[in-house]
């Protein structure tokens, strides 16, 4: 029997956002997927700037840095999982845009409104509308997603993800080197080759990011959440996030919850 085209779903949203609003260019260790159904926004890469309008699919491999600006009411699905490897592009390569079949979007819609609106999607629903999305995205696709030059280094992308599932396990870049069997000059190299950044740069973010996820989803304090990632003060943790993601926890907290 062939494998599971989906191996994990990992979460599922829908969005209303009046803007403007900012996601700074981040990277993660699963595939995102997006259904945009209604409105706009834009796509932001390292490479590239996207607009992205209604029947527009999205797809974003593994550790492929991206962010969003959405300027305007914008009602999109968003799906982040895993798929087995024989069917996943390299990670680190670029994003792919589609327009999505009707049938496809107008399934979205239905199976998220149903006869109760907030209940929660069963996961054979789930499964089957992210196969469909994928399957018609990839056979739209044109071509194959560019590798990175660091795709000669398998080991990289297991090590990324141990770092970003425990980022406060006290990682230094040494220890990311040594793992790769590299000298920590080369490994920075390839590194920023590779995600257009430091790998101290991608630690401090992956502790920020993991802090962000708390704020969205735990509904802890700022003051606690900064105490649990190592900071002394608020003031230090802030200091740090907006560094790292361009915006202020508070101002962060804020926009999430207009979603």
């Amino acid at each position: 029997m062939s494998p599971p085209l989906v191996r994990e779903l990992v979460e599922y949203d829908v969005a209303r956002q009046h803007g403007p609003i900012f996601i700074p260019q981040h990277m993660h260790h699963f595939c995102q997927m997006d259904l945009i159904l209604g409105g706009r926004m834009v796509l932001l890469s390292p490479q590239e700037r996207i607009v992205l309008k209604r029947g527009d699919g999205l797809l974003i491999p593994p550790l492929c840095r991206h962010g969003f600006e959405i300027a305007e009411h914008v009602h999109h699905a968003g799906f982040k999982f895993q798929l087995h490897p024989r069917y996943t592009a390299l990670p680190g390569g670029r994003p792919r845009v589609v327009r999505m079949s009707n049938q496809i979007l107008a399934l979205a819609r239905t199976i998220r409104r149903g006869p109760n609106p907030a209940r929660p999607l069963a996961i054979h629903e789930i499964l089957s509308l992210v196969t469909l999305c994928l399957v018609h995205l990839l056979q739209e696709s044109s071509g194959p997603t560019p590798a990175p030059q660091a795709a000669d280094y398998p080991e990289l992308w297991n090590l990324l993800g141990e770092v970003i599932a425990s980022p406060h396990a006290g990682w230094t870049v040494r220890q990311l080197a040594q793992r790769c069997s590299l000298s920590e000059g080369h490994f920075t190299k390839l590194f920023i080759r590779t995600f257009n950044q430091t790998p101290r740069q991608f630690l401090l973010e992956s502790r920020i990011r993991d802090a962000a996820d708390r704020l969205n989803r735990d509904g802890q304090s700022i003051k606690s959440i900064a105490h649990a990632s190592g900071y002394a003060t608020v003031h230090s943790f802030t200091r740090a996030f907006k560094r790292a993601l361009g915006i202020a926890p508070a101002a962060y907290v804020k926009s999430q919850g207009r979603m």
